[in-house]
């Protein structure tokens, strides 16, 4: 090459400088320090299969329960647009579904009158009966 062509290159013995942190004392560093590993390996473990919910937290049995009271939405899917979809099956509702004690329950409410909405007590009352 010639010399006029290499007259804008400069060779230096630079280093990078050492990463300063932002914070106030070595216990903070410690922590910002470990934050940051435990942040590259999250997302350097590869992601979960698409069959596995992120509602779904694995503590529990599947079907279970407890799963259904403290992981209601396990069986869920987001969607591309970020919309979370459940399907209901006849399966997980058909115990509910008994039409004997809901037709029974149907016709003694159809029965009553309208309640009066002026004391509260009174409402609560009736809603109670």
């Amino acid at each position: 090459m010639l010399a006029s062509e290499m007259k804008d290159v400069y060779v230096t013995d630079h280093k990078a400088k050492a990463a300063k942190l932002t914070t106030l004392s070595e216990e903070e560093d410690l922590e910002y320090y470990n934050y940051i590993r435990n942040l590259q390996e999250y997302n350097s473990q590869p992601m979960k299969s698409a069959r596995v919910s992120q509602f779904e937290s694995g503590a529990y049995e599947r079907g279970s329960l407890k799963q259904r009271i403290f992981e209601p939405l396990a069986g869920a899917q987001t969607l591309e647009n970020g919309t979370v979809f459940y399907e209901v099956t006849e399966k997980e509702i058909a115990s509910r579904l008994q039409e004997d004690k809901l037709r029974e329950t149907y016709d003694k409410l159809k029965s009553l009158g309208p309640i009066e909405g002026e004391d509260e007590n009174e409402v609560r009352a009736a809603m109670f009966d």
